[in-house]
C-alpha cells in the first residue's frame, strides 16, 4: 500500500515549510518520491530509500539566492509519485497532484526548532560526526548541499521525542569540497560550512 497526501494547513504561507506526508505498509522495506513538472517533465528523485515512508517537506534553498530546494517554484503545480516495494520486490505506487504555493520563512532566522551542537571532524575525511538537539519530535533529514550541484542525502528518520543525539555519517564517497552540512527538521533548516578533503 503506498498513501501520499497534504494536509491542508501546508496552503499556510507563513509556515516554514510545505510537506507531503508519506505511509505504506508496515511490509514495505524501500520508497522513493519522484516529482514531475506540470508539462510530464521530470524535476526531483529521493532516489530509493530503505526503512517505512515518511515525510518529504520543500523548504527555501540555505544557498543564496534562497530559491525553494530542489528546484521547487512558488505557484506552479507539480505531480508527486510515491512508489514502495516491499522485501519480495512487490511494488505499489500513489500518485498526487498539488500547487506548491510557497513558504515564508527566512532560511537565515529558522525557527531553531533543531540545532547543531558538534560537527566534526572540520575538515572531515571518510567520516563525520554529528551532534545534535531537537525541541519537538519530526522528521529529520540530514545532507550535505556543494555550492553548485545537486544536494545528498545523508540520513533520514523520525525523532520520536525531543532530546540530543549523536549521528556518524560515512562521507568516504562524497567528493572533496566546500558544502553546507543541512539539518532539516519538519522542513526548518539549520545549516554549517564544512569541508571535505
Amino acid at each position: 500500500m503506498a498513501n501520499i497526501h497534504i494536509l491542508p494547513t501546508e496552503a499556510d504561507k507563513d509556515d516554514c515549510s510545505y510537506c507531503l506526508n508519506l505511509s505504506a505498509s508496515m511490509h514495505d522495506e524501500y520508497y522513493k518520491v519522484d516529482f514531475f513538472k506540470s508539462n510530464g517533465d521530470p524535476l526531483y528523485t529521493t532516489g530509493w530509500l530503505s526503512g517505512p515512508a515518511n515525510r518529504f517537506c520543500i523548504s527555501k534553498s540555505i544557498r543564496p539566492p534562497y530559491n525553494y530546494n530542489y528546484g521547487f517554484q512558488a505557484d506552479q503545480s507539480y505531480t508527486a509519485k510515491l512508489t514502495v516495494e516491499n522485501y519480495c520486490g512487490d511494488k505499489t505506487e500513489e500518485e498526487i497532484t498539488f500547487l506548491f504555493e510557497g513558504v515564508g520563512c527566512d532560511p537565515e532566522y529558522p525557527e531553531q526548532q533543531v540545532a547543531i551542537t558538534n560537527l566534526y571532524p572540520n575538515p572531515f575525511t571518510n567520516a563525520l560526526q554529528v551532534d545534535y538537539e531537537t525541541q519537538k519530535a519530526g522528521y529529520l533529514n540530514m545532507w550535505l548541499a556543494p555550492a553548485s550541484g545537486p544536494d545528498i542525502l545523508m540520513h533520514s528518520e523520525y525523532i520520536t521525542t525531543p532530546g540530543s543525539f549523536q549521528k556518524s555519517l560515512s562521507t568516504s564517497s562524497v567528493a572533496s569540497g566546500l558544502y553546507y552540512f543541512v539539518l532539516e527538521l519538519d522542513g526548518e533548516l539549520i545549516a554549517e560550512t564544512i569541508l571535505k578533503i
